[in-house]
């Protein structure tokens, strides 16, 4: 199956599909194996579940965290010279 248009509702096909790039999907997909390409819009789940693999011999890995850490800013010591040199320039003028 091909979806090259908008299509509202979920999809569930046995087969291959391939969603392109001029595609909208709102909805749940299920399929064998899917090709989406570059520019496709889907909105929900998606699920390869007639694939030939058997995920029931997988065992649950190890939860992985990952931390985001806010970015060190550095001003440069002549910029932070300079504002304190405007400030007192400011301050004589006043």
């Amino acid at each position: 199956m091909v979806i090259a248009g908008a299509v509202k509702g979920n999809i569930d096909i046995e087969g291959p599909v391939i969603v392109d790039s001029t595609a909208i999907v709102v909805g749940d997909m299920k399929f064998k194996t899917v090709q989406i390409n570059n520019g496709a819009t889907i909105e929900g789940r998606c699920s390869q579940c007639y694939g030939d693999v058997n995920t029931g011999c997988i065992q649950k890995a190890d939860i992985i965290k990952i931390e985001m850490k806010q970015p060190k800013i550095y001003f440069p010591i002549f910029f932070i010279a300079g504002l304190l040199r405007i400030k007192s320039l400011l301050s004589h003028q006043l």
